[in-house]
């Protein structure tokens, strides 16, 4: 009953309706103010750092998973401070851990272990490290959710820097698969409160509704089912590639982004998906050039005397170009340098220590190559200025 050869259909749709549209000069769909310049690998060591920075506290406790999340308009990594063991637990149950770390993803300088909020110590007692009933999946189970199928669980923050765990309450659609989102549900990590939100009545600082997982999975078979179960030449087929990650739109909101290319093994790319984390709108940017691994590899040769390895990139618009950014890191995981490489033509690789660095370089080098920042006119319309003169 849940066999993709007879629901073929059903799978291939579930990710519902996609909006296209062609990547030009003036589409804006991700803010180039909030280009991630430290990722998750990143966040990590510069966490180790905030909590080794207190010897008592790094010998009781250690960094959870780290999310990434928009604040206010800004995208910070995000972890919780866990118990480190059963007996770390046993002495510390009462007062939990004392708060989380905050990792500016957009400047290495903004990071900062938060264990006090409004003039209130922090005291997450329920956790995933947590025992008995203080774990997080036995609190849920026995709060009344026993019928009820959740995952993804997420420390995650509000506006004002309040903590919470938000989880993903889903049912499945195709039988016994299928997953479709329904809901969300907090958890207050010091009191336990629990409560639960459809989709459309969730706070607005919940950015993550729909887990990456599930949405992945229905792209997938989006692009791979587009004629039907047994496509044996894999014609029109699309798939994603590379990793997947949030990024903050220019519109404020918080998406899911996929690269998207065809399903052979050529070097080329079809554009990008975004999909809203909350509402799992789903926009496909059409622009045809290299994959991301491609690209990658081109700025990785840029500087190839020094070994660095560069991350997963994802697509901005810098003055009419579709140009990927890759963040450029040493054998020791520290990233080093910013590269900007152009989707139509991936020879083209901008290199900084900075944002800004990387983008006078990237600039320079298309103006040096006879491209000029490109505009479109398709919507300017006369505007008559009347003033007078001063001099």
């Amino acid at each position: 009953a849940s066999s993709e050869l007879f629901n073929t259909d059903d799978y291939q749709k579930q990710i519902g309706k996609i909006e296209e549209t062609e990547f030009t000069a003036n589409v804006q769909p991700i803010a180039t103010n909030q280009m991630l310049i430290v990722d998750e690998e990143g966040a990590k060591r510069i966490g180790e750092k905030e909590l080794g920075s207190d010897p008592g506290l790094g010998s009781r406790a250690e960094l959870g998973k780290f999310t990434l999340q928009a604040v206010k308009g800004q995208l910070y990594w995000i972890a919780p401070l866990e118990h480190s063991g059963f007996w770390k637990w046993k002495k510390f149950s009462e007062v939990g851990t004392p708060g989380y770390v905050r990792v500016s993803a957009t400047n290495q300088d903004d990071h900062a272990l938060i264990t006090n909020v409004d003039g209130k110590d922090l005291h997450i007692k329920y956790q995933t490290q947590g025992r008995f009933g203080e774990d997080l999946d036995r609190h849920i189970y026995t709060s009344g959710y026993r019928s009820i199928l959740y995952k993804d669980e997420t420390f995650e923050v509000d506006d004002n820097w309040h903590p919470y765990w938000t989880v993903t309450v889903y049912d499945t659609k195709i039988a016994f698969a299928g997953s479709e989102v329904t809901g969300v549900l907090t958890i207050d990590p010091e009191t336990g409160h629990v409560d639960h939100y459809n989709i459309n009545d969730a706070p607005s600082w919940i950015d993550r509704i729909q887990p990456i997982d599930i949405v992945k999975s229905q792209i997938e078979n989006w692009g791979a089912y587009v004629h039907g179960y047994g496509n044996w030449s894999d014609e029109d087929k699309l798939k994603v590639a590379g990793e997947s990650s949030l990024v903050l739109g220019h519109d404020g909101r918080s998406y899911f982004y996929f690269g998207i290319t065809s399903h052979g093994e050529d070097d080329a790319t079809v554009g990008f998906i975004m999909v809203d984390t909350r509402t799992k709108k789903v926009h496909w940017f059409k622009q045809k050039g290299a994959t991301e691994d491609a690209a990658k590899k081109s700025a990785e040769g840029k500087v190839q005397e020094k070994g660095y390895v560069g991350s997963d990139g994802i697509t901005y618009n810098i003055d009419g170009h579709p140009t990927y950014e890759f963040l450029l890191k040493d054998k020791g995981g520290l990233m080093k340098l910013i590269a900007l490489v152009n989707v139509e033509d991936h020879t083209k690789v901008g290199i900084g220590e900075n944002r800004q660095e990387a983008i006078q370089d990237y600039r320079s080098l298309i103006t040096n190559h006879g491209n000029t920042t490109a505009y479109s006119t398709s919507d300017m319309a006369p505007v008559i200025l009347t003033s007078k003169i001063s001099r």
